[in-house]
């Protein structure tokens, strides 16, 4: 055991590669003298003050840091150091914590008999067998972590929280693993390993809803908001977004205490889930889905501009829903190419360039879930198309005729005028025009004040 520390400072002051070690960002590690939480929570009093990177370069120091701060049985020191039991994180790529049976190589451990022990050695596993592809056995590694946390923690610490942080990271993972595993290791059980997910998030979701301690410190409710965005997650990936309706109807009754306590990452998914779930019911809700989505899209930092870039898939369909035609440099930034002849045809009634766009990146509209939502933005088009005539003939009353041969000539599949009257009834009906249409005469009458729907760029 001393020969192995020897070596440890030795490969510091070598300056190991990344690939042998891990940094957290934290407050300053434990000592004898203060604890970790008033450590943490002084830090936080001071308006600037250093952040310690915490280096892990072997079993030893991230097993010694992890028991460190969860012994302290405090909800900073546990959120401080959960990204260390996530299978996301960086240190699963160290070859030194990649330990199939630790109780083999490790057996001597200061903490043996803590129920961390037993979940940091299954964590550890589990990132062994996702590193040699074996989803499977990974899986069932996490949902035995999900277990015994819940039967050792959640069901048993009923006064405290401290460890609730956990829960998310655990869960989160679990759902990963589960798609890997139904991708690539069918064979072995023909069960939907999403449906068993769904099944165990959302006992631990029911445990957390049933609390009733109001007390912040001990009460479980802190963590619907995380559990509500894992079943978020799982529902839609199950196509089940049925179900989500009492999910956010949980949330909408929660007190207002806990909604201050979620954090930026959940606060921006929940509301990202709830656009999209808005999006798919209907066009009713659209007002619903563009609040929701732009409350995601401005509180999700610059830098994760995936994020911000998947937002956006679903709010450039809703703005442009509702009159708002995004920018060609915004299309840029977040590398949304695909939308340009949506947005070209959209702005300029070009129904030939409207389509052409919707047929060359069906792929792309189609595998993000809009397809069908972009079609809706036919009616914009030829709204469009309709504002081109008015503005030529500068007339309140415009022939369907006219209107009919211009629909022709830009590619739409139209012959009967009584089809281009269907068109601009619907445009009346949805509130896009103000006027009516004479059948007698085949004349749009328009309103002289203000007989459009303002088609803003933003």
């Amino acid at each position: 055991m001393t020969s192995k520390k020897k070596r440890s400072r030795s490969n510091r002051r070598r300056k190991p590669s990344r690939e042998s070690t891990v940094t957290l960002s934290s407050s300053p590690s434990p000592s004898p003298s203060r604890s970790v939480s008033n450590k943490i929570e002084n830090s936080r009093k001071k308006e600037d003050f250093e952040v310690e990177k915490i280096v892990i370069d072997s079993f030893d120091s991230y097993y010694k840091i992890l028991m460190e701060y969860l012994n302290e049985e405090h909800w900073l020191s546990t959120e401080t150091v959960a990204p260390l039991l996530s299978l996301q994180h960086e240190h699963c790529k160290c070859p030194f914590l990649l330990l199939e049976d630790a109780n083999e190589t490790l057996p001597e451990r200061p903490y043996v008999e803590s129920i961390f022990d037993d979940i940091i050695l299954m964590h550890l596993a589990a990132a062994y067998y996702v590193s040699k592809k074996k989803y499977y056995t990974a899986y069932n590694l996490q949902l035995l972590i999900v277990n015994t946390f819940s039967k050792e923690l959640l069901n048993k610490e009923k006064d405290s929280n401290w460890y609730l942080p956990l829960l998310g990271v655990f869960c989160s993972d679990l759902r990963i693993l589960a798609k890997m595993s139904e991708e690539t290791d069918r064979e072995l059980d023909k069960e939907p390993y999403l449906e068993d997910v769904a099944n165990v998030i959302m006992s631990l979701y029911r445990v957390c809803v049933s609390d009733s301690r109001p007390d912040l410190r001990a009460t479980k409710k802190v963590a619907i908001i995380p559990m509500t965005v894992e079943l978020f997650r799982v529902y839609f990936d199950m196509n089940k977004m049925a179900l989500l309706k009492p999910l956010i109807r949980s949330v909408e009754i929660l007190n207002s205490s806990f909604i201050t306590l979620m954090s930026l990452s959940d606060l921006v998914a929940y509301n990202y889930f709830l656009g999209k779930k808005a999006i798919f019911d209907g066009d009713t809700y659209m007002q619903t889905a563009n609040k929701a989505l732009q409350h995601a899209f401005e509180y999700c930092p610059e830098r994760f501009w995936i994020s911000r870039r998947n937002i956006l898939i679903y709010w450039l369909p809703v703005k442009m829903y509702l009159g708002l035609i995004p920018t060609p440099e915004i299309l840029k930034e977040y590398d949304l190419q695909e939308f340009l002849p949506i947005v070209e045809g959209v702005n300029h009634g070009d129904i030939r360039q409207f389509r052409q766009g919707l047929s060359d990146h069906s792929h792309f509209f189609l595998s993000s879930g809009i397809f069908l939502m972009l079609e809706k933005l036919t009616s914009l088009t030829h709204l469009a198309l309709f504002k081109r005539l008015h503005f030529v003939v500068k007339s309140e009353r415009i022939k369907l005729q006219a209107y009919l041969h211009l629909l022709k000539f830009v590619g739409e599949d139209i012959d009967d005028i009584d089809e281009a009257g269907n068109i601009i009834a619907g445009l009346i009906v949805g509130g896009r025009i103000k006027g009516y249409i004479s059948q007698s005469h085949q004349l749009v009458l328009l309103s002289k004040q203000e007989p459009f729907t303002q088609i803003v760029e933003k």
